[in-house]
């Protein structure tokens, strides 16, 4: 072994180097600290690492349990069509420069689709009250039933999805919720079949 002071070699069992009387424990003990660690050092710090990893993995668990519910409607909110739209308010621009609104409202599993033929201010209305909901305020028209909203202010068609988009509950047909898409100003809908598909583009307003 050589000091590292003088450069001096050793013996092996040294406590002092012979010639400049340097401690060669310090030494001694600094080469053993850079072996190779043991079959079962290895396994204890990796244990050790585990049970750091499992402290990790319940608290994950327990932040998910204990914001799950909430985390949901936040995430149901936010980042579905239907929590996106609700209570918003948008324009559409139609065929030949026809502008109307359109409102969006949730409740319980049903998503309402208005289109509204009276105005903004009345899109504005629907967007907030709780009248749309009132049955009295629906007609049957076309043949189909509870198609028109008038609330003796307001007047839209109506159509009802389900809340996950798959199912057009007017009409009682299967829908296809990738029709419905969320856009950095607002939503695009398509509706119609074949050549005769329609894209609605809303900007959102309100």
């Amino acid at each position: 072994m050589f000091c590292t002071k003088c450069g001096a070699e050793n013996p092996e069992d040294a406590k002092f180097c012979f010639k400049c009387g340097n401690e060669m424990k310090a030494i001694k003990q600094e080469k053993e600290d850079k072996l190779p660690k043991s079959f079962h050092d290895n396994v204890k710090n990796k244990t050790s690492l585990l049970k750091n990893k499992k402290w990790l993995y319940g608290i994950v668990a327990v932040a998910v349990l204990l914001l799950g519910f909430d985390g949901y409607k936040w995430y149901e909110k936010h980042f579905t069509f239907a929590g996106a739209t609700s209570g918003h308010v948008y324009k559409v621009k139609g065929e030949a420069d026809y502008t109307y609104y359109t409102v969006f409202r949730e409740k319980g599993d049903t998503l309402y689709y208005f289109r509204v033929s009276t105005g903004k201010a009345s899109a504005e209305d629907m967007a907030t009250t709780a009248d749309v909901f009132d049955k009295d305020n629906y007609k049957n028209a076309s043949g189909v039933k509870d198609f028109v909203y008038d609330d003796g202010n307001a007047r839209a068609m109506v159509v009802k999805f389900s809340k996950n988009l798959k199912k057009n509950k007017t009409l009682s047909e299967n829908a296809n919720k990738d029709d419905f898409k969320l856009t950095k100003n607002g939503y695009t809908y398509t509706y119609g079949k074949g050549n005769e598909k329609i894209k609605e583009v809303g900007t959102l307003v309100k």
